[in-house]
C-alpha cells in the first residue's frame, strides 16, 4: 500500500463536514489547506465491492491545535491499471471515526466482504462524567461493504442492521420518535436499497446538517430498529427524502 504515502486524499472533518483536499508526501502532510498536520497509518486489505481485486481500509490521523482525529477511508484497489494511472480509488466517505475524549475506534479489522469496526461509543448522559482516556460504555461492532448504486460507490452496513456504512453522527440526545412507513434507504440514490421495513415500527432521530451528504431535499436520519435493552445505544444512519 505505498502508493496511499504519496497519494490525493479527500478528508471530511468530524468524518461528514466538507471534504478538503489533502496532498501526502511519504505518508504526511503538514499545513495542509484548512489547517492540521496529517499522518497515514497502518491499514487492513479486503475484497469490499465483490469484484475480486483487493481493496484497504486506511486511517488518516489529523492533529488540529489539541484535537486528533482519525479517519478511516477505503480505497479500491484497480485492476491492471495502466502506466501512469492510479492502482486505487478512494471512496470519499470515511466509514469511521476515532476522536480524542469521544468515541473511539479499538480495531478494523478485515472480513470475507469488506470490513468489521469494533467501536466504544461515548453516550450521552451515561458517559458525561468519564475522564477523558476513559471508552465510553456504547459498544459496538459492524460490517461495512462497499456497493456500486447508480455508478457511484458507498459504504454499506450489513450488521448488526443494514444502514449507512459510512460515519454516523449520534443524535445529540438521542431523543427520537416513533415512525412506519418512512423509506428509509442505506445510500443516497433512491434505488439503493431499504435500511428497514417500512411496515414495522422504529425511532427516528433528527441529526445536525451533514456538508459531506448535503442533497437539495435529501434528509439524512438516525434510526433504531429496537429502543429495548441495549439496542438503545445503537443508533444507526439512512436516507429519506
Amino acid at each position: 500500500m505505498d502508493w496511499a504515502a504519496d497519494a490525493e486524499w479527500s478528508y471530511a472533518p468530524g468524518g461528514t463536514g466538507m471534504p478538503m483536499t489533502v496532498q501526502l508526501a511519504e505518508g504526511a502532510a503538514s499545513d495542509a489547506p484548512g489547517g492540521g498536520d496529517f499522518e497515514l497509518g497502518w491499514g487492513v486489505e479486503a475484497d469490499a465491492d465483490a469484484d475480486g481485486v483487493l481493496d484497504a481500509a486506511l486511517p488518516i490521523t489529523r492533529v488540529l491545535g489539541d484535537t486528533t482525529e482519525v479517519l478511516w477511508y477505503v480505497w479500491l484497489g484497480v485492476e491492471h491499471a495502466a502506466e501512469g494511472e492510479p492502482t486505487a480509488i478512494q471512496v470519499p466517505y470515511p466509514i469511521a471515526r476515532d476522536v480524542a475524549c469521544g468515541d473511539r475506534v479499538r480495531s478494523v479489522e478485515a472480513t470475507g466482504t469488506g470490513f468489521r469496526i469494533d467501536e466504544a461509543l461515548r453516550m450521552p448522559w451515561t458517559d458525561a462524567q468519564l475522564a477523558c482516556e476513559d471508552e465510553g460504555s456504547g459498544v459496538q461492532l459492524r460490517e461495512v461493504e462497499i456497493v456500486e448504486v447508480e455508478g457511484a460507490r458507498y459504504p454499506v452496513q450489513t450488521s448488526p442492521v443494514a444502514a449507512w456504512g459510512g460515519v454516523c453522527p449520534r443524535a445529540p440526545e438521542l431523543d427520537g420518535f416513533e415512525e412506519t412507513g418512512f423509506e428509509l434507504r442505506v445510500g443516497p440514490p433512491q434505488t439503493a436499497a431499504l435500511a428497514v421495513d417500512p411496515a414495522r415500527t422504529f425511532w427516528v432521530f433528527a441529526l445536525d446538517p451533514v456538508p459531506l451528504l448535503a442533497d437539495g431535499d435529501l434528509a439524512f436520519l438516525g434510526f433504531n430498529q429496537d429502543i429495548a435493552g441495549d439496542a438503545a445505544v445503537k443508533q444507526h444512519c439512512a436516507f429519506y427524502d
